[in-house]
């Protein structure tokens, strides 16, 4: 029975990573995931000690999805561990910086201004979108809601904006 609440700490998250390589190497493929979101925050930036899962972007997809599901039920965690459902927020393609090398498998990482951009976009309530964008705002050194509005409108286009978002960034600096 895989286990539905297993937060993924950054042991765990290059284990995974290590296991997928192992079954590319086997399939003889090479893989390359861009992570996003908790993920980054946890094994990038070490501003957070886990995430539920690893919002990523990923090549070749459908192998991936199929032993990621495999490495789920081996490590006894959430099946959709691995999973591209930030694709929504993407419009553009991300800048990212290379987190881990293995035989098989690249991990990189969107930036910190992408992925701040990402959590005001999204502003989600409940969610960790509000400490992480204060952690950002503070390691990019921004002084002003209006930088971090142009860090912003360089990867979201302009018409998807909300007020939400203008007030989700004003906050960060309240």
């Amino acid at each position: 029975m895989m286990n539905k609440d297993v937060n993924l700490d950054k042991q765990l998250m290059l284990a995974c990573f290590e296991k997928l390589n192992q079954r590319l190497a086997q399939a003889d493929e090479h893989g390359e995931i861009i992570i996003f979101g908790g993920a980054s925050m946890c094994l990038v930036f070490g501003s957070r000690g886990y995430t539920r899962d690893v919002d990523a972007i990923f090549q070749p997809k459908t192998d991936l999805y199929q032993m990621a599901k495999e490495v789920a039920k081996e490590m006894n965690i959430q099946e959709d561990w691995l999973n591209d459902g930030v694709k929504g927020f993407i419009y553009t393609n991300p800048p990212h910086v290379e987190v881990k090398i293995y035989s098989n498998l690249k991990i990189q990482s969107a930036t910190a201004e992408y992925i701040l951009a990402m959590k005001c976009y999204a502003a989600r309530e409940g969610s960790k979108d509000r400490e992480d964008a204060i952690f950002l705002k503070n390691h990019l050194k921004l002084n002003s809601y209006i930088d971090v509005l142009d860090i912003v409108e360089k990867y979201v286009p302009r018409k998807f904006l909300s007020v939400r978002t203008v007030a989700f960034a004003e906050g960060l600096f309240a």
